[in-house]
């Protein structure tokens, strides 16, 4: 009997609940700009509370057997509640019952890369208005970052100028995000006026890569054409639920013959330090 999406016994043998939840599960990690590129916190709550530190405890040089310097960090908390996200797709009954877990990661990955844009959008720029409120602010929202100035095309320097922003305030910049078109536009860069060698290196000796002074560029379109991020990935707090769904039902299609797909995940973000998130306006027209 041939391995089948569905649960259903009457359809075929069913697959775990482990591997439905992997065939969304593993390329949405993969993939997602939120989840590669801020601090992560799987879990299985519906509130995760993570300490946000606004100010650090004093120390200072002392003799030795002396007492040390009293103090303590100024710490609040940030009460992260996952929100879900979800989808559903009709397939055909023949298409589920002789499907093996190869040919269903296929389908896996139409699902996560669905998945995965309305996360990655929200996370970069959502208003947090979503939902009643339940929708986090974006990490370049007016409230969750620094202004970095913008980026004009005649100089990298508002990169460097937010690279500096970020270890001003304690932080160590891992990620440059951009659109593609923003690096579209930036990889065409001459070198000097009059020049045909780019800016950042000739695509024919191997020296184009996707970093600028040192950091790792995510180029993603649900990034803003408007927008560049510049941030430290322990600045922002990412929780994903662990619950992930990929299920399956025949009942919702059966005058079709057909087998319903749905599946599910649950996320939230939050800034931990602003300071240490810096967003650029874009104008290269």
């Amino acid at each position: 009997m041939p391995t089948a999406l569905t649960t259903t016994a009457t359809i075929g043998t069913a697959i775990t609940p482990e591997d439905r939840s992997s065939i969304v599960l593993l390329p949405l990690t993969r993939d997602s700009l939120a989840l590669r590129t801020a601090f992560p916190i799987p879990t299985r709550r519906d509130e995760v509370r993570v300490p946000r530190l606004t100010g650090d405890a004093p120390a200072s040089f002392v003799e030795e057997g002396a007492d040390l310097p009293e103090g303590a960090p100024t710490v609040d908390e940030l009460a992260l509640r996952p929100a879900k996200i979800g989808l559903w797709k009709p397939i055909s009954r023949e298409l589920a019952e002789d499907s093996d877990p190869t040919a269903l990661s296929l389908i896996g990955e139409s699902f996560a890369r669905s998945l995965r844009t309305a996360l990655d959008t929200a996370f970069i720029a959502s208003d947090g208005t979503g939902l009643g409120g339940k929708v986090p602010a974006g990490v370049l929202t007016a409230d969750n970052s620094t202004d970095g100035g913008t980026l004009t095309g005649a100089s990298l320097d508002p990169l460097q100028d937010a690279l500096t922003q970020v270890e001003a305030a304690g932080g160590t910049p891992s990620v440059i995000a951009l659109h593609p078109d923003t690096w579209g536009v930036l990889a065409k860069l001459k070198d000097e006026t009059g020049s045909s060698r780019p800016l950042l290196g000739s695509p024919t000796d191997g020296k184009v890569d996707r970093t600028l002074f040192g950091v790792p560029v995510f180029v993603d379109a649900t990034v803003p054409t408007d927008l560049v991020g510049v941030w430290d990935r322990n600045a922002i707090a990412v929780v994903l639920r662990q619950d992930v769904q990929f299920e399956a039902s025949r009942e919702a299609l059966f005058r079709s013959d057909s087998i319903a797909l749905r599946s599910t995940i649950r996320a939230a973000w939050g800034v931990l330090d602003e300071g240490r998130v810096v967003r650029i306006a874009v104008d290269l027209a």
